[in-house]
């Protein structure tokens, strides 16, 4: 197999907190804060502060496990975002509502 590279992580046009070569490229010139370089026997996540994650072939299922895990918890976590923001604007239309009954 050659090794393959795959990004993610696209860097927002607006972002200038880092150096132009500090980011990582792909073909078209989109940058991004991650890129994963893919070999015969392992992978590697690499990020913009020069640090590198080796992950060996036979961890990739588990790995895909885990990021499941992680994000249903993350969509958990939104969806509750969402209901308590649902339920305070309702409940701020009822209390507003009660305040102008009160002045009448």
């Amino acid at each position: 197999m050659n090794t393959l590279e795959f990004f993610f992580g696209p860097v927002p046009e607006l972002d200038t907190e880092l150096e132009f070569d500090e980011y990582f490229y792909d073909e078209k010139g989109q940058a991004y804060y991650y890129k994963i370089v893919q070999t015969n026997d392992e992978f590697y996540i690499y990020d913009t502060c020069d640090r590198m994650l080796p992950v060996s072939r036979e961890l990739i299922r588990s790995m895909n496990t885990a990021m499941f895990a992680v994000t249903q918890m993350y969509q958990a976590d939104n969806d509750a975002q969402d209901l308590i923001e649902r339920k305070y604007n309702e409940t701020m239309q009822l209390v507003d509502f009660w305040n102008q009954e009160g002045q009448q």
